[in-house]
């Protein structure tokens, strides 16, 4: 898949402009086969406007209190029938939610897996905000 990330900043005399127009490679890890991460935009404190668009430097994958990632993410098929456009969000209990094409989740801090029961790759845009653990 390819994926572009167009930017918007502000310029030196002010003005809004393109800062960059380019495409995102994806993030694999050799741990997880077949899983893959564009990583859209990240922010690992407040961000101020006026910027000048330029990506900040990411030191964790998972964001610090207040910060935040948007991805695209892909997981690779399992193959055990041929449902595209579908994922499971598998709970500590064992529970799983069926999400289709459309469907959206607020996934609140808590530990969980994603399965994907099909014969295709099922590709997800995330959004990750940092909070602090209270325990």
């Amino acid at each position: 898949m390819t994926v572009r990330r167009v930017v918007t900043g502000v310029g030196p005399d002010g003005k809004s402009r393109v800062a960059s127009d380019s495409p995102v490679a994806p993030l694999t890890a050799q741990a997880l086969p077949g899983y893959s991460w564009h990583r859209l935009w990240s922010i690992d404190g407040a961000c101020t406007v006026p910027n000048d668009g330029a990506p900040a430097p990411l030191a964790e994958h998972f964001p610090p209190t207040h910060g935040v990632r948007f991805d695209i993410f892909t997981v690779p098929p399992a193959g055990a029938k041929p449902e595209p456009g579908q994922i499971w969000l598998e709970l500590d209990d064992g529970h799983e939610v069926h999400l289709q094409a459309g469907d959206t989740i607020v996934q609140n801090g808590v530990r969980h897996a994603w399965r994907n029961h099909s014969d295709r790759p099922c590709t997800m845009v995330i959004f990750l905000v940092g909070a602090a653990r209270q325990n």
